[in-house]
């Protein structure tokens, strides 16, 4: 939703930066999935949030 709000609003590079914001929850492993924590090692809707903001922002 952080991203989201700003792809509509076109301001894409705020979307990105909450997209990429530095911190845990946000590292994307070289599988592609979002790690979270040693209980929870992938987190996939995590992935489809960055592809929709990504999408919602080539949509235009």
């Amino acid at each position: 939703m952080m991203a989201m709000t700003p792809a509509r609003l076109n301001r894409p590079g705020q979307a990105l930066d909450a997209l990429f914001m530095d911190s845990q929850k946000n590292t994307y492993l070289l599988n592609g999935h979002n790690y979270q924590d040693q209980q929870l090692t992938l987190y996939l809707p995590g992935n489809g949030d960055l592809l929709t903001a990504i999408a919602m922002m080539c949509a235009g």
